[in-house]
């Protein structure tokens, strides 16, 4: 792990996410309609208490917020949601 991926002067989170979506943004398409297998990625919003299945559209922000684990890694704000899993 990179000590540019710690977020040491954050109070929200141990690790940032910087990294990752950069290289997620290099490495993967954008759209959930570019993969060639169907792909889901549930996610929780915080500020509804509601649970969200991402099947369309941008694909960079529900995986950051699927994998955002709060206290680890930072929620992410994507449109009107604050997305962990």
């Amino acid at each position: 792990m990179s000590w540019k991926m710690l977020n040491l002067l954050s109070k929200k989170s141990l690790l940032a996410h910087t990294l990752l979506k950069e290289k997620f943004s290099h490495e993967l398409p954008k759209h959930f309609e570019d993969l060639k297998k169907k792909l889901f990625i549930g996610c929780v919003d915080t500020h509804k208490a509601t649970f969200h299945l991402f099947k369309e559209g941008d694909l960079i922000h529900p995986l950051l917020g699927s994998m955002s684990i709060p206290g680890i890694f930072p929620p992410i704000e994507y449109k009107t949601h604050c997305l962990v899993d």
